[in-house]
């Protein structure tokens, strides 16, 4: 992730492309929960994400 962030190219949608993937990958406890009681409409995105989920699989 920091390589994608930090590289001298289109770094923002290779950081966005980069999350997506690790989140995928990892999931919802690769996050910090600092970060995450910090998340604005944090159950929103929960239910978003949920949703998906269960469209996928």
């Amino acid at each position: 992730m920091q390589l994608a962030v930090n590289h001298s190219g289109d770094s923002d949608s290779t950081a966005a492309i980069t999350g997506n993937l690790l989140g995928a990958l990892l999931g919802e406890k690769a996050i910090p929960v600092q970060w995450l009681e910090r998340l604005e409409l944090r159950d929103e995105i929960t239910v978003v994400a949920d949703d998906l989920h269960a469209v996928v699989c």
